[in-house]
């Protein structure tokens, strides 16, 4: 008998980790062979400054969440209306939750009664930063919400993908290897990146090869995810009324509190255009946009909202 769900794949990874480049390239890859992807982004903050460049794609947004116990009921809510208002049936779902997201809760609503008939969930795909992992993981450089999220992120995997590998040596890699062997399961495979180079084909093919790396089923969700509803991440959306020039933001980022740990955004320069900005550890990336919604949203752990407007206004000097 034929199975007419859709097949549905979530890809999980901390802040900055490269689950949107694996996407634009899986996406890429599922057009050449004819298929119709579909597409769930979550975001923290109240702007996806990546809509554009999924904007061929049937697209649901969910903004001001990490699709965990706060929308996990609006996830599937809005996941069924999504199919049924979606003009072209989608081949296949991709799930991209935000890097704070608990998976366990992505994977419960996925999973939900409300869907089994219409959605076949396949897998979880776990992107690591190999780059800030073991700095992520340090009792001395990182938070335990951080180190939490991360071995949630791993635990929840069916697959992980080791990312950025380019930018470490092999000594730091094995040191990376035995930190996640530690939390995954052990018939999960991991497979290694540099830039968003992996085909979703090969993703597919190593998770079926591995004996037992399948979907978390109902009952592991019970048995391994306690999420303590309360964590300590914070969103800051500040607009921005003026323009201002790139070195002006490089330089306020660099000066930003290790407490912040990723920034993204959208800015007008001094020449009128509009640039979006993604920020996740020493990398700074610029990229012209058709927004014009000046704005920049940062996430991090105990942070004070006042206090980051006020450093902003005054590395912009508007103080």
């Amino acid at each position: 008998m034929t199975d007419l769900r859709i097949p549905a794949h979530i890809v999980t990874g901390f802040l900055g980790s490269g689950k949107t480049t694996f996407l634009k390239t899986w996406l890429r890859e599922m057009k050449q062979e004819g298929k119709t992807p579909g597409v769930v982004m979550n975001e923290w903050g109240d702007l996806n400054i990546d809509r554009e460049d999924f904007a061929d794609e049937p697209l649901l947004e969910m903004l001001d969440g990490c699709i965990c116990c706060t929308i996990q009921d609006d996830l599937k809510e809005d996941l069924s209306r999504f199919l049924n208002q979606t003009k072209e049936r989608p081949d296949v779902l991709f799930i991209e939750a935000t890097g704070i997201a608990d998976p366990y809760e992505i994977v419960a609503a996925v999973s939900d009664i409300e869907l089994i008939d219409r959605l076949k969930p396949e897998s979880v795909i776990g992107v690591i930063d190999a780059k800030h992992f073991l700095s992520y993981l340090s009792l001395f450089q990182s938070s335990k919400e951080v180190r939490t999220t991360l071995k949630h992120q791993i635990q929840a995997s069916s697959l992980v993908v080791l990312n950025k590998i380019d930018l470490i040596d092999e000594k730091t890699k094995e040191k990376v290897h035995k930190k996640i062997a530690a939390e995954k399961s052990v018939s999960v495979p991991v497979i290694e990146a540099e830039h968003g180079d992996i085909s979703f084909a090969q993703v597919l093919a190593t998770q079926r090869q591995s004996v037992n790396s399948d979907f978390p089923t109902t009952d592991e969700l019970q048995s391994e995810h306690h999420h303590d509803h309360d964590h300590s991440f914070h969103v800051v959306s500040i607009d921005i009324d003026h323009k201002v020039s790139a070195a002006e933001i490089t330089k306020w980022i660099k000066q930003l509190p290790a407490e912040v740990i990723r920034m993204k955004g959208v800015v007008q320069l001094e020449d009128g255009s509009f640039t979006r900005i993604q920020w996740a550890g020493e990398k700074i990336e610029y990229k012209q946009t058709e927004l014009e919604k000046s704005r920049v949203i940062l996430i991090g752990y105990h942070v004070s909202p006042e206090l980051m407007r006020k450093s902003l206004l005054q590395g912009m000097n508007y103080s």
